[in-house]
């Protein structure tokens, strides 16, 4: 099985396990613009698509998105890593770290394409930016707060839109304010 398609069936996976909306996390190529590679792939990212609220029959997935990670296919895998989430998950011992001093925004790690430590890497960021992830829109709650209070989770259908709902974020911390669950008056 290629990288590719290992890559595309852990985001799946990913998206099974936290209820996200269908292609909400994809793996994106990146094409040259310039030259006698215009339109060859560079590198690929890993991106967080949220798709609009409420779907539309016809939703397009656009180029951008929240970038997760970008990855180059050269003598191995190597993955471009936020500052911020290289610091949090911790780095397998078999990958390498490649120090470029002239990008202060990412780490690049190296990684054999056969490693399984590559993949869990691959999913451990991908999770870390999917709780972090705070939606663009902002909204006090939906028509589903008496029941999400009963329940004590956030039961919207949109996951990702979800991050944007501050009821959410108050039922996350343990208050609640309404239904049988009611601890703040």
């Amino acid at each position: 099985m290629s990288f590719e398609t290992k890559v595309n069936a852990l985001l799946e996976d990913i998206i099974k396990e936290k209820e996200l909306p269908k292609m909400s996390i994809f793996l994106y190529s990146n094409k040259s613009n310039k030259g006698d590679n215009k339109g060859i792939e560079i590198s690929k990212s890993i991106k967080i698509f949220e798709p609009e609220y409420p779907l539309q029959d016809k939703s397009a997935r656009p180029k951008n998105g929240t970038l997760v990670m970008n990855i180059q296919q050269k003598s191995g895998i190597e993955l471009l890593i936020r500052n911020e989430q290289f610091n949090i998950i911790p780095l397998p011992k078999e990958a390498k770290q490649k120090v470029l001093k002239s990008d202060q925004n990412f780490k690049h790690v190296i990684f054999e394409e056969s490693m399984e430590s590559l993949y869990r890497y691959i999913k451990a960021n991908v999770i870390y930016s999917i709780e972090n992830y705070v939606s663009n829109s902002s909204f006090g709650c939906c028509s589903k707060f008496k029941k999400c209070s009963d329940e004590k989770k956030c039961l919207h259908e949109n996951k990702l839109y979800s991050t944007g709902c501050y009821y959410r974020r108050n039922l996350e911390v343990g208050k609640i304010f309404y239904g049988q669950n009611r601890n703040v008056l």
